[in-house]
């Protein structure tokens, strides 16, 4: 689990392809969530493949979740 707080500014997360996200965070004036092609990962993990779980709020801020290819 990754717990993360963004107050008025932004927090990236990258993490390996392949892996599950769950996002349970917040955004209150902000965003909390995932990256990529209209705001999701290219696809769903294949079954059994690791998950993480990112929790936290993010005031007047950002939390945002990258697949690694896209992290640049």
């Amino acid at each position: 689990m990754i717990r993360a707080v963004a107050l008025g500014g932004g927090t990236r997360i990258v993490v390996p392809d392949g892996i599950d996200v769950d996002v349970m965070g917040f955004g209150l004036f902000g965003l909390f969530g995932l990256f990529g092609l209209f705001g999701l990962f290219g696809g769903r993990a294949a079954r059994g493949a690791p998950r993480v779980v990112a929790k936290g709020p993010a005031l007047f801020g950002a939390v945002v979740i990258k697949p690694r290819r896209q992290a640049r």
